[in-house]
């Protein structure tokens, strides 16, 4: 009697690339003179800004920059000033053998590994440090199993598999307005650092309804210094 194999196509999500890239952080940069110059160096902060991230021939490139801003007291008028320089790179990265191919969800953050900054000058700051990038890919693998077996007397055991399968995967630009009032009216807004956390996510008629909030915090210069 013949033996029949059934086999079908299980699709489910791969990890194509999970690691961390070091980046150098070696920059000086020079305050305009419209900015008044550096008496004391308060912080310094290193956010990575990811511009494109391709998969292509077992290979991701992630390109972008980190943007370095220097928070520092004024020499004349003892006030908070900031600065900041970007420093553009561009990291590749070998996926997994036999990783998946095409498209890709990819996942970067980071982190501050240490950080030095002083002023060589009043116009003048040095920047040395080191940022870490962390990078995680998810790619669809379509892979063939056998789901049963007949004829020459053959028994089976059947077993559930299980695994997570990407329905979707896309970016999308989102537009917030919201006033903010202030005590009294600010001398200058030095900065608005802005993150956003995700609370619901729910799949109505095809598609991913998300549900969040974005924290804003403004950083200003008061009237008073």
């Amino acid at each position: 009697m013949e033996l029949k194999v059934y086999k079908d196509t299980v699709t489910a999500a791969q990890s194509i690339c999970d690691t961390k890239l070091e980046l150098p952080v070696e920059t000086e940069i020079l305050i305009p003179d419209y900015l008044p110059q550096v008496f004391k160096i308060v912080k310094c902060f290193v956010l990575p800004v990811v511009l494109q991230k391709q998969v292509l021939t077992g290979r991701l490139t992630i390109e972008g920059y980190l943007r370095c801003v220097v928070y520092y007291q004024a020499e004349e008028e003892g006030s908070l000033c900031q600065t900041e320089q970007k420093l553009p790179f561009t990291k590749q990265v070998e996926l997994q053998p036999g990783a998946a191919q095409g498209e890709a969800s990819v996942q970067v953050s980071g982190e501050v590994e240490y950080i030095n900054c002083r002023a060589l000058s009043g116009r003048r700051v040095d920047v040395r440090g080191a940022f870490v990038l962390h990078v995680d890919a998810v790619a669809q693998q379509d892979s063939e199993v056998i789901t049963a077996l007949s004829g020459a007397g053959v028994q089976q055991k059947t077993i559930t598999l299980s695994g997570t399968k990407t329905v979707g995967m896309g970016e999308k630009l989102v537009t917030a307005e919201e006033p903010v009032n202030f005590e009294q009216e600010p001398q200058a807004i030095l900065s608005t650092p802005c993150t956003a956390e995700v609370e619901d996510v729910k799949l109505v008629g095809g598609k991913a309804v998300v549900k969040g909030a974005i924290h804003v915090d403004v950083v200003y210069r008061s009237a008073a210094g």
